[in-house]
């Protein structure tokens, strides 16, 4: 029986806020591959519904993008540490690099030909994370880069059909975890303004479109991963009762959902530092439920944060 039509699914977030628990659990679930740490989607929407050169210097560009994001296939690069476990591991990308840069060139021929760009590149991406899902024996991808939620605007006019799973985490946290990656902020400052402007983009995006995403926290994630994964299957078309199964499937690979994990990052935080994150985020922790540390005073600028 042919199962029905359903709706691509993006992960994204603030980074180090369980985006990739997110996926990997979702991804345990037998109709759902997860394909995930592939920022060259939003390269190639940015030049292709975005452009900004020549025709030609744009697909010139295009080229240069792919055979450079491939070269690494299939071992991408990654900032996880060693126990930071998953069950796909810390990136999961089935297709090669060949097929990735035919699916390339098949793109250009399109664009030459006159195929609308929207159209050509969500042909392209169809055909890379289809063969994934093949690869992997399920019938539907879901695709998950944190990225995803400062361009959400790119990603809805490349796939208007989408459904968004927004990850969010208590601030503190995410920076604290960020700041010691080398994309991550380097003062607790920077590290809030970076996660208001992520945490807003994907409000201001669910206020937009509501029927178009969704979103969970780690902390919750964590204390009551049944129900959280239940309600994550519902939001993306699959049976919510078959929470139980994935979820076993997950656990029995030794993975273990600890809720302590959620509180770690407060015993290594200079209240100093907790203080200058939320003089700067506290409106935004205020909105989410988190509780502050250091008072309930918030500056002026975070106190008037207004989502949609």
């Amino acid at each position: 029986m042919t199962r029905p039509a359903t709706r691509p699914v993006f992960i994204g977030g603030a980074g180090r806020s369980g985006t990739t628990l997110a996926v990997d659990l979702l991804g345990t679930h037998p109709h759902l591959s997860p394909v995930y740490e592939t920022d060259f989607v939003l390269v190639l929407a940015r030049m292709l519904l975005r452009p900004a050169g020549a025709p030609e210097l744009v697909r010139q560009r295009v080229w240069q993008a792919m055979d450079h994001w491939t070269r690494s296939l299939p071992h991408r690069p990654h900032s996880k540490r060693s126990h930071e476990t998953y069950r796909h591991g810390p990136h999961h990308v089935l297709f090669d690099r060949p097929f990735a840069l035919a699916c390339t060139e098949q793109l250009l021929a399109d664009l030459d030909a006159g195929t609308p760009p929207r159209t050509a590149l969500r042909r392209c991406l169809d055909r890379l994370f289809g063969r994934h899902a093949e690869l992997d024996r399920k019938p539907r991808w879901i695709n998950k880069t944190p990225g995803y939620v400062q361009h959400l605007d790119l990603l809805f006019e490349l796939y208007p059909d989408l459904v968004f799973v927004h990850c969010l985490r208590d601030g503190r946290a995410a920076t604290a975890s960020a700041m010691t990656r080398p994309w991550g902020p380097k003062t607790w400052a920077q590290g809030a303004e970076w996660w208001v402007e992520n945490v807003l983009a994907g409000l201001r995006f669910a206020a937009r479109h509501p029927a178009s995403a969704t979103t969970v926290t780690y902390e919750r994630l964590l204390a009551e991963p049944h129900a959280q994964l239940a309600r994550l299957l519902g939001a993306v078309g699959e049976d919510p009762a078959t929470a139980g199964a994935v979820l076993h499937g997950y656990q029995r690979d030794g993975l273990r959902f600890d809720p302590a994990r959620a509180r770690v990052w407060r015993d290594g935080v200079d209240p100093v530092d907790a203080a200058t994150f939320e003089d700067r985020a506290g409106g935004v922790l205020d909105r989410l439920g988190y509780a502050r540390m250091t008072g309930e005073a918030a500056c002026a600028e975070s106190a008037t944060v207004k989502i949609g």
